[in-house]
């Protein structure tokens, strides 16, 4: 019983994956209007909202917008796939972003912190493992869009339980695909 089941899962897993790979985008994201060569089901999470904003700061709209562009463009996700070294995970990159893809909506939320604790100060944003929710730290936002994409991605990761070693752990899944966000955008993608 328990290899048809492993069987059926590996089915549909391979199954969804090939489904992945031989759809058609529905929305160009990107600066010119040339064809990726290899398109996503974006149309599978075109309508998909990966964050809202549950703070009174507006500047998080204009980052929310932003980075679900981001995410559903060609261009992250092959960045995103095209990586399988990354560290403190066994996930290869298409895992990863079938994860970021199937993640629950995320929402924002905003604090202040104390100008006296000096390692609280400087945290720009913070998420728990496994908690749809990224504290923004009002003391350090808004900046530009593009490093706030960076965060908002990055943040998203540890919400579907991705982490870092420590703040040098720049091959991780945090670091590196909030990087791939930050590219993307600064390409020209999004804007």
């Amino acid at each position: 019983m328990k290899n048809i089941i492993l069987l059926i899962t590996s089915t549909l897993v391979i199954t969804s994956c090939s489904l992945l790979k031989n759809t058609k985008t529905i929305e160009n994201n990107s600066p010119t209007t040339t064809t990726p060569s290899n398109p996503i089901s974006i149309s599978i999470i075109s309508n998909k909202s990966f964050f809202k904003n549950e703070s009174s700061s507006t500047f998080l709209n204009e980052v929310i917008t932003k980075s679900n562009c981001i995410i559903k463009t060609e261009k992250f996700r092959s960045l995103v796939t095209n990586n399988n070294n990354y560290t403190s995970t066994n996930d290869n990159g298409l895992k990863v972003f079938s994860n970021i893809v199937n993640a629950p909506i995320v929402s924002f939320k905003t604090y202040r912190s104390s100008k006296l604790n000096i390692a609280a100060r400087n945290v720009t944003a913070n998420a728990n493992l496994g908690e749809p929710i990224i504290n923004w730290n009002l003391r350090n936002n808004p900046r530009s869009i593009s490093r706030m994409v960076n965060t908002a991605i990055h943040e998203l990761t540890h919400t579907i339980n991705y982490t870092h070693k420590n703040a040098k752990d720049h091959k991780s899944v945090p670091y590196q695909v909030g990087n791939y966000g930050e590219q993307t955008y600064d390409l020209g993608f999004c804007n």
